[in-house]
């Protein structure tokens, strides 16, 4: 048994009585076997969202920038990088397919919008970022929001234009803005074409993020898109838009959002099809539901790894907000864990490595504190659990993570940073 490629680690059952057994009589090719079998270091992922880069610092954030935090990045180790080319339903590359960032929200900070136009007239942001980390050795995945395409300024010309592909209400009166139904091939074919062009970058693979900004009144009374109802009809022989608010809860609910879990697994079997040797990678939140502000539609990644469609599972994004427990795993508070290995092992390893098996990587995503000048983090667990201000309170948390069987450790995010050398030097 072999280490897996890109970090899925290898824990040997009985590795002391085999070394005795060797004895002093042991091949050279038996200790290379040895040598290979050795737990890979734990993944450092920094989570690059260029929209806050450009935001958060003075000078531009261009090509000098981003090759000086790279640099950065690789001296302290860090090997992939998730670079986020989605603002909301505008992009931040040159795109022929999406909506690239042309105004600009009234709420950005001021300047904010003349920076972007700046630098995107100037260069391609992700050709840049994918050829400096070539030049720093370091992994590069695109990072693409696909529940969240804007409203108003920021809402993409294609859900603009195509407003029967938002999330519809179970009452066929409204829509979430942003929120794309996977059910439709013409959503899909668009995506795709998306993902067709990211991969042309020469990228290592591709994060798909399940996070949204997106608001309705509610996911529980959103999705009803006629493919889904339809699909619902054909194999319950029951429409979930017939019956009374207390009757659906009781006959419908549970089934339809599991149902409706089934456009994810689709778009991803669909979007696996297209990567050739580049990895997918998907950011969710802990546990199988969507969680806020899409409802309880069905994350089924034990199906997606049966069916090999994802290569890796980033956990805990957007549980700053809602959070639905794994059963049977304890709760603790970031502090208390932070100096419990074993406790990470429980969250993630243990329960998503026998659900998804040793093919997918499992990583944690760990907030950072925000780049609105101040040091905080969340809880990552639930919304209760307080947080961590200190930074080496946060190194220690880090470092914890790091010697639990995790794949990896994505750090959310990397604006928080802004260039000081001493923040930089107490985290990592």
């Amino acid at each position: 048994m072999g280490v897996r490629p890109l970090g899925r680690r290898v824990f040997l059952q009985g590795a002391g009585a085999a070394a005795a057994a060797w004895g002093s009589g042991e091949t050279s090719r038996a200790r290379a076997r040895q040598r290979k079998r050795e737990p890979a270091a734990t993944k450092v992922m920094m989570c690059v969202d260029y929209n806050d880069m450009v935001a958060s610092n003075e000078e531009l954030f261009d090509e000098t920038a981003i090759d000086r935090f790279f640099a950065k990045c690789a001296e302290k180790r860090i090997e992939r990088i998730l670079w986020r080319v989605s603002a909301t339903g505008n992009v931040l590359y040159h795109s022929r397919v999406r909506t690239v960032f042309a105004k600009g929200a009234p709420t950005w900070r001021e300047g904010h919008a003349a920076k972007l136009r700046a630098l995107l007239s100037r260069c391609d942001p992700l050709e840049v970022a994918v050829r400096l980390a070539r030049k720093h050795r370091l992994e590069i995945y695109p990072w693409v929001t696909i529940f969240d395409d804007g409203k108003g300024i920021m809402q993409s010309a294609f859900s603009r234009e195509n407003p029967q592909y938002l999330w519809l209400s179970r009452d066929q009166k409204t829509r979430i803005d942003g929120v794309l139904c996977y059910f439709y091939p013409e959503v899909i074919e668009h995506r795709l074409s998306q993902i067709r062009e990211l991969l042309r970058y020469g990228v290592d693979g591709l994060l798909l993020s399940t996070r949204s900004h997106s608001r309705g009144s509610g996911g529980h009374q959103y999705g009803f898109n006629e493919p889904a109802v339809q699909r619902y009809r054909e194999r319950y022989g029951a429409s979930p838009l017939a019956e009374d608010e207390a009757l659906y809860r009781k006959l419908h609910h549970d089934r339809f959002h599991r149902l409706l879990g089934e456009q994810l697994t689709g778009f991803l079997s669909a979007a696996k099809a297209e990567m050739g040797t580049a990895r997918l990678l998907v950011s969710l939140r802990r546990g199988s539901q969507m969680g806020f502000p899409l409802g309880p539609m069905e994350l089924n990644y034990p199906l997606w790894a049966r069916r090999r469609l994802v290569d890796g599972l980033l956990v805990g994004a957007m549980e700053w907000i809602d959070v639905e427990p794994i059963r049977g795993f304890p709760h603790k508070s970031v502090a208390a864990c932070a100096e419990d290995p074993e406790f990470w092992n429980q969250w993630y390893v243990d329960h998503y490595q026998r659900a998804c098996g040793p093919r997918v990587e499992i990583a944690h995503w760990l907030r950072l504190w925000g780049w609105l000048a101040q040091y905080r983090t969340q809880g990552m667990l639930d919304p209760w659990v307080g947080t961590v201000k200190d930074p080496a309170a946060l190194r220690a948390l880090i470092n914890c993570l790091r010697q639990s069987r995790l794949d990896g450790v994505a750090l959310f995010e990397a604006a928080s940073l802004n260039f000081d050398d001493a923040l930089w030097d107490a985290l990592l």
